[in-house]
Formats: structure tokens, C-alpha cells, sequence
């Protein structure tokens, strides 16, 4: 029976990190083979457009083409619509019924492993080899519950730890900086002969448009907080690894609706079909929020939906922040225009911890509004038990 490793992911772009992980999966289960499964689409996350699907592949292609034990299958770049690992192998145990399948994930997938489509039978057709992450806790006992819950083949492995991403490549580049050594030089010419990733014309366009009408909707200290906010949270993205450009787009718009009434921001919400949460609408000092990611999509084309949900989330927080939620939250508090002995501190933290930035702020922004008998948002208090948790999880 032939034993294959399955590694999937966007690869964009493939990098050393992708490929000293996947052979050190095939040494060390003894695999005769490691598939790599390129998707555009993911059901938890934004998904890439028809060109950088093929960019990637082409990237792919060419960084793992010199090892014989590295193999491709487009199964899910060639199908439209939605991907989920358990129609994936499915169909490729029905194709390679005599072939024994383990899918490889980091550690910090586990959490939400059970989350998957059809989880309880994927556990069927398919074993999980676990690399461990950095800064990721409670491994072993989340593996533990998931085997006696569904009886999962899961199987924790250590690999070398190598502090490489995609999101780290793309920052550079556009930054004009160098990836050499980060990635394959047959992957490196393909971005250089295709200028992938570079800041485009287009890009420059759209915050330009977007600027410009900025500064005639705004008042004029909250367009310069707007434009603040922007370079803040690119700063921020460039030190936490997050995409520089969504975290620009996020930080320009996060408070493009506050150029309308709260009739305005009712009215859009009616006509989006949007059920305003009642908190939202209790403490109207927080709506603009919400609509705001309602109005960046319709006005201005904003699409990806971490963009909108940073924005969504940038007064409030919530229960579960992604790095750009909680980056553009940041931004938002400590851009230079904030000033106040409360907000450096919150500055001097972020220099070095998001978290514990993030949980400052909240602090700060809880006990204010409790002190002022304001309403506090109930979004609000689950972000800071969801903080909390996540910095006592990193120290265990």
C-alpha cells in the first residue's frame, strides 16, 4: 500500500518554510510521497482570484520540480465552487482506493479541526499528522479530546521551526525588500518576470479614489485620523506579519460611515438586508462600525471579507479577533493623533505584543465607559475574555 502525505494550502507563494516542513513529514513517517493540494478557495478565509490561482501553481510547480517525491493535484483549483477536505479526499480515496492518506496541518489548526465539513467522517478516510507551532498551546490534550471524541487517527510530530511566511514574502516585496533565501530561485524569477506583488498602479488608484472622497465626506480631523490610522496599521502589519495591503484598505475606511446620520446608517443597514445586532443600536456610538463595512463594500468595492470584518470589529473587538481585527482595533487607539499618558502605554506595548496591546486597550476603553455610566458593549467584554484567554494559553 502506498502511504502519501497531503499538505494543502494557498502556497502564495510557495516558500522554504512549505518545503523544509514537507520533507521533513516525508523523513520522518516515511511517506513515499508528499501531495501538494493547491486551493483558491477556503471556507474560513478570502480567497484568490482565477490569476493568482494560476500564479501560484506556476510558483508551485517550480519550487518543488527538483525533488521526486513532491507531487501536485489540482483537484480543487480545477473544480468551482466550494472546497472542503472531506469531498477532496473522498475523491481521491475513490480514484486510489489502495493508498493510505495523512493530511498535514500545524497545530494551530487544531482548535477548529473538528469545525470541518463532515468532520466526524473524514476521520474515516483519513489520518492527521500535527506539526507543532510556535506559541501554541495545549497540543496534546486538544489531540487527546479529538481522539476519544472521534476516534481520530492524529498523530503530533516535531519539525524544524522555521519563522517563514507567505505574508512575510509579499510585505517585502512590496516594501522593496529582499526575499532571497526565503524562497526558491526558480519561484523568485517567476515573481520577478511576472512582478508579482508589487505595489500596482491599481492599488495606488484605489487609494487615491478613496482618499479623495474621504476628505469631502469627513470632517477634517477625522480624515487625518482615517489617514493615520492607515499608516499605523501598516506599521503594524509589517511587525505582526499581516497583508500590508488589506491593512491599509481597512485602516483608510474603517470610519468612512461616520459621514452619516444614524437615520443614514439605519436606512443602509434596511436596505443591505443587515440585521443591526440591538447592542449596535442601544449605544449608537458603535454603529458606524458595523454599516462602515457596508458602505466600504458598496461605495467602495471593498470585497474581502478580513477587511470587512477588521472593520466591523474596530470599536468593539470581539470574542474571536484575527491579526488584522486586532491591528486595525490597535491602530484605531494608538494612531499619533491619540494623546494621553493611557495611550502610550498601549503604544509601548504594541511594539512587542499584540495581545497585550490589544487587552490594554480594552481595559482602558471598559473601565472609561464604566466610569462615565456609559453603555458598555457586550462585544467588548467577550473580546477581552477571548484576549485573555489566548495570553494564558501562550503561557502554558
Amino acid at each position: 500500500m502506498q502511504r502519501i502525505g497531503i499538505y494543502g494550502g494557498s502556497f502564495n507563494p510557495i516558500h522554504n518554510g512549505h518545503l523544509i516542513l514537507a520533507q521533513s513529514v516525508l523523513d520522518n513517517e516515511n511517506f513515499d510521497k508528499i501531495l501538494f493540494l493547491p486551493n483558491g478557495f477556503n471556507p474560513f478565509k478570502t480567497n484568490l482570484d482565477e490569476k493568482t490561482r494560476k500564479s501560484c501553481l506556476s510558483m508551485l510547480k517550480a519550487g518543488i520540480e527538483d525533488n521526486p517525491k513532491f507531487g501536485i493535484n489540482t483537484i480543487e483549483l480545477d473544480n468551482e465552487g466550494k472546497k472542503y477536505t472531506y469531498n477532496t479526499i473522498k475523491t481521491l480515496k475513490e480514484e486510489n482506493p489502495e493508498t493510505e492518506f495523512s493530511f498535514i496541518l500545524g497545530s494551530d489548526l487544531l482548535n477548529d479541526l473538528d469545525k470541518w465539513y463532515r468532520f466526524d467522517e473524514l476521520t474515516k478516510l483519513i489520518n492527521f499528522i500535527v506539526v507543532k507551532r510556535p506559541g501554541i498551546s495545549n497540543v496534546s490534550e486538544r489531540i487527546k479530546e479529538l481522539k476519544d471524541k472521534y476516534n481520530a487517527n492524529i498523530k503530533l510530530i516535531k519539525t524544524p521551526e522555521i519563522e517563514i511566511s507567505s505574508t512575510t514574502i509579499r510585505n517585502r516585496i512590496r516594501n522593496d525588500q529582499s526575499v532571497k533565501y526565503l524562497t526558491p530561485d526558480p519561484v523568485m524569477k517567476i515573481i520577478d518576470d511576472q512582478n508579482l506583488y508589487k505595489e500596482t498602479d491599481n492599488f495606488r488608484k484605489v487609494i487615491k479614489f478613496i482618499k479623495k472622497d474621504l476628505k469631502k465626506k469627513l470632517k477634517p480631523k477625522r480624515y487625518e485620523h482615517s489617514i493615520n490610522v492607515m499608516k499605523t496599521a501598516k506599521d503594524l502589519a509589517l511587525r505582526y506579519d499581516v497583508d500590508i495591503v488589506k491593512a491599509q484598505i481597512a485602516g483608510l475606511v474603517h470610519d468612512c460611515a461616520k459621514s452619516l446620520t444614524i437615520d443614514e446608517m439605519l436606512e443602509l443597514a434596511k436596505e443591505k438586508n443587515y440585521s443591526i445586532p440591538e447592542e449596535f443600536i442601544i449605544n449608537p456610538a458603535t454603529l458606524h462600525a458595523v454599516v462602515g463595512a457596508l458602505l466600504a463594500e458598496e461605495k467602495y468595492g471593498v470585497f474581502d471579507q478580513e477587511v470587512l470584518e477588521a472593520i466591523k470589529k474596530h470599536t468593539t473587538g470581539s470574542k474571536k479577533m484575527s491579526k488584522l481585527d486586532k491591528i486595525i482595533f490597535l491602530a484605531d487607539y494608538i494612531e499619533p493623533g491619540r494623546k494621553g499618558d493611557y495611550v502610550d502605554e498601549v503604544r509601548k506595548l504594541a511594539e512587542n505584543n499584540l495581545d497585550q496591546a490589544v487587552l490594554k486597550a480594552l481595559d482602558n476603553t471598559i473601565n472609561y465607559l464604566k466610569e462615565n455610566n456609559n453603555i458598555i458593549n457586550p462585544s467588548s467584554l467577550e473580546a477581552r475574555e477571548g484576549i485573555i484567554k489566548e495570553i494564558n494559553n501562550g503561557r502554558k
